[in-house]
């Protein structure tokens, strides 16, 4: 069987305990993080609403289930949220210099 070796640990989808591999938490954690923005100032504001104090975590856990859960073209929420931004942020000048372009196509043909 072919053992494939990630340059970052536990990215793989190994599965850790009861069904629930690596990639999966760290969608989890992806949708933790982007469900912060929402979940602290929900928090900090829930004592002066009277408000639950449980409702913006569970408010957090429930979106950071949807990043990991929702799925689309078998690709998860996060993956495209996080991939659409590295798109995004790519470095654009390389990608339009023909010059470069044709140096790479060069070096992969010998």
């Amino acid at each position: 069987m072919l053992d494939v070796q990630s340059p970052v640990p536990l990215t793989e989808g190994e599965t850790i305990a009861f069904g629930v591999n690596t990639k999966q938490i760290l969608h989890f954690v992806i949708g933790l993080g982007f469900s912060a923005p929402i979940v602290i100032p929900m928090t900090l504001l829930s004592g002066w609403l009277h408000m639950n104090p449980f409702l913006p975590i569970i408010t957090g856990a429930i979106l950071g289930l949807a990043f990991a859960a929702i799925r689309w073209r078998d690709w998860s929420l996060a993956e495209l949220i996080l991939l659409s931004i590295r798109f995004m942020l790519r470095p654009k000048l390389l990608m339009y210099d023909r010059e470069y372009r044709v140096r790479i196509h060069a070096q992969k043909g010998e």
